[in-house]
């Protein structure tokens, strides 16, 4: 019976078996890889440096279809990781979050990061930088979203604070309220300063920022400022 390698099996010596090979058949489409079948049923991919060394009815020690199983992980790991890397900039524990989903054993993981770094396809502080610079242009946000965002993404406190502080939050919170202008025109000052209020605090502003940019988008709509300073709490 066929047993194709999977991601969850696990990595111990024990769990691999000698084997005869009854097939090595070639991929066309990969670069010269190679599919072997093991009278067991174990099937699995080899290197083209790999295939070049077996044929058919040679046997492999339990050793040797061992360290093959596991370079496939590696290789299918691997694959995985920069198929997610290719949608956007991924920071390093979203990597790992991702291939432990898909089953893949931690020293597997541990390897494909460590390959990821050595490649540049891993970099926590450019993703950091990344990150901010993308959510102050798409969906402008105040520094309490932001590091909350970032902390959840395995992004550690210094790294954070150095990138944020070069952030002008009430530049941010005003780019993320003036889109609104239009649909809150013509809420009398309650209701306004309800829902831009509730707006920006959602999106993470702190308290004086909150309320100097309601002050500034109410004057934008009415010409108006506030009668007293509490006006816009």
């Amino acid at each position: 019976m066929l047993r194709i390698l999977t991601a969850m099996e696990p990595e111990d010596a024990n769990s691999f078996s000698s084997g005869e090979i009854v097939q090595l058949r070639f991929d066309s489409k990969n670069a010269g890889q190679a599919h072997v079948l093991l009278d067991s049923g174990l099937e699995f991919s080899v290197s083209p440096l790999e295939a070049a060394s077996l044929k058919s009815g040679q046997v492999l020690s339990s050793e040797q279809v061992r360290r093959f199983c596991l370079d496939d992980r590696f290789r299918q790991a691997r694959a995985d990781a920069l198929a997610f890397l290719s949608r956007r900039e991924r920071s390093r524990r979203e990597v790992q979050t991702h291939l432990l989903k898909k089953g893949y054993a931690k020293p597997t993981i541990v390897q494909v990061l460590k390959r990821l770094d050595e490649e540049n396809y891993l970099d926590d502080d450019r993703f950091c930088a990344l990150w901010i610079q993308c959510r102050q242009r798409t969906r402008p946000k105040g520094v309490y979203a932001l590091r909350c965002e970032l902390k959840q993404k395995g992004i550690g406190d210094e790294m954070i604070q150095r990138h944020i502080g070069q952030i002008d939050e009430e530049s941010a919170a005003w780019d993320a309220v003036r889109s609104k202008l239009k649909r809150w025109a013509g809420l009398d000052r309650r209701r306004f300063v309800s829902r831009a209020g509730g707006f920006l605090q959602r999106r993470g502003f702190g308290p004086h920022v909150v309320r100097r940019t309601i002050d500034r988008a109410w004057h934008a709509l009415t010409g108006r400022v506030f009668e007293n300073p509490d006006d816009s709490v």
